[in-house]
């Protein structure tokens, strides 16, 4: 999820929050639930060491978010795979449920050593044990959803396509947002919360982790820019004519918050939805009348970087700009 998605995402999740309902579903897109932040865009951009810092910073927002709500039950349902800070977001929610036959990987170092973020290192511990953690995020292999719901990482998986899996997911929202023990639940998950943040807030988990994500984007070693190029162009990178190189200092952004609100697809008595599409950004709803689109702006910026790309193209450039 680019950091534009990520900030229409967490504005979606919020607007979902403030509405008279108990439970709030997360649900991905058919083809996967996420994968975290969004390398092709940041490849595309200017300056990808700032980019990725403040795709990463974004994304961290809306897990935070999920994890300080206790006015509702979250529940996260991945209808396709997910990988990186993608399956580590899913774990921010109180419910983490999976179609059967969904593969994940919640991993970051095969991107060049990238050291990964999402408060994984408070979530993921959490869910499946120290060890276990390590582990997953060691070796990098791929996970089913029997080996994920036998260690944790999942509460359950079901559903023989997206279909059976969509109705089954509604059903469970449905009952625990009638469940008469809601209220009791949700008082179990504040104080397990406070407790968690009297041990060690979460403001040290991801301090500590976006420390260490500063010296991927920014540091000396290249490897994550490299390896997230050959992702990108399917292990053909281009050479970097005409790009400019990464930044090499460490500066830290200011953080951006999108100040839109998107409303939730789905109204049911008791239950909001917020509906992610197959590229990671949530639905929103069209313009009314005399309002400008929540696009138009985005869709301006983008056609005046392509003119000034074109126009810079054959410029020569010195190694030191």
């Amino acid at each position: 999820m680019s950091t534009a998605q990520c900030q229409r995402l967490r504005d979606a999740f919020l607007y979902a929050r403030s509405r008279p309902t108990r439970v709030i579903v997360l649900l991905g897109g058919r083809d996967f639930w996420s994968n975290g932040i969004h390398l092709n865009t940041i490849e595309a951009s200017a300056d990808p060491a700032e980019h990725s810092w403040r795709n990463i910073n974004a994304i961290d927002d809306v897990v935070y978010e999920m994890i300080n709500t206790m006015s509702h039950l979250v529940i996260a349902g991945l209808r396709g795979n997910a990988g990186a800070g993608g399956a580590m977001l899913a774990l921010a929610a109180d419910r983490v449920y999976a179609m059967s036959g969904v593969v994940l990987n919640p991993h970051y170092r095969s991107m060049g050593e990238l050291y990964g973020s999402e408060y994984w290192t408070y979530l993921l511990p959490r869910r499946v044990g120290q060890e276990r953690a390590l582990e997953l995020t060691q070796f990098c292999k791929p996970i089913g959803t029997k080996a994920a719901r036998e260690t944790g990482f999942l509460d359950d998986a079901f559903g023989a396509d997206a279909e059976a899996f969509e109705a089954e997911l509604k059903e469970r929202a449905q009952r625990l947002a009638q469940d008469p023990e809601l209220r009791a639940m949700l008082r179990k998950k504040h104080e397990s919360r406070l407790d968690d943040e009297n041990v060690k807030p979460l403001a040290s988990y991801r301090s500590e982790e976006l420390a260490r994500m500063k010296v991927n984007f920014f540091g000396p070693d290249p490897a994550y820019h490299e390896a997230r190029r050959r992702f990108v162009f399917k292990g053909n990178p281009p050479p970097h004519n005409g790009r400019a190189p990464a930044t090499a200092q460490i500066r830290v952004p200011p953080a951006v918050h999108a100040k839109r609100v998107v409303e939730p697809m789905l109204q049911d008595a008791g239950l909001s939805s917020l509906v992610m599409g197959t590229n990671g950004a949530a639905h929103s709803r069209p313009p009314q009348p005399g309002e400008r689109s929540v696009h138009s702006d985005e869709g301006l910026g983008v056609r005046l970087l392509k003119k000034l790309r074109r126009g810079m193209e054959g410029l020569p450039f010195r190694r030191d700009q």
